[in-house]
């Protein structure tokens, strides 16, 4: 038998709706400033947008990997980023996007 410990579809959406927050914390499988935070779940895709329009600060915790790359589709905007929290990477992208308004922070 096998258990999952997450909710996910009608029943995640339908929660995170009775919720306020003020930040989020979110991870995806790619980033990029022109298609931003990519996941290819598409369940956790739609969960991550309803939490995102419910919460007034967006953090995403990224590791360098996934920078500049992409996945199956789209739930967040360079736009609405507040932070990136990542690894060291090149020194040009924490430039680019220092320069978009995007707050990064190297651990």
């Amino acid at each position: 038998m096998y258990i999952t410990r997450y909710i996910e579809g009608l029943l995640g959406c339908d929660l995170l709706n009775k919720i306020n927050a003020d930040i989020a914390f979110v991870s995806a499988h790619g980033f990029t400033l022109s298609e931003v935070l990519t996941d290819f779940n598409i369940y956790e895709v739609e969960l991550k947008k309803q939490m995102l329009k419910r919460s007034k600060k967006t953090i995403a915790l990224l590791d360098s990997s996934k920078l500049e790359n992409l996945s199956t589709a789209c739930f967040c905007k360079s736009s609405e980023i507040d932070t990136i929290i990542t690894n060291k990477f090149e020194d040009n992208l924490i430039e680019i996007y220092s320069n978009y308004g995007i707050n990064v922070i190297v651990s």
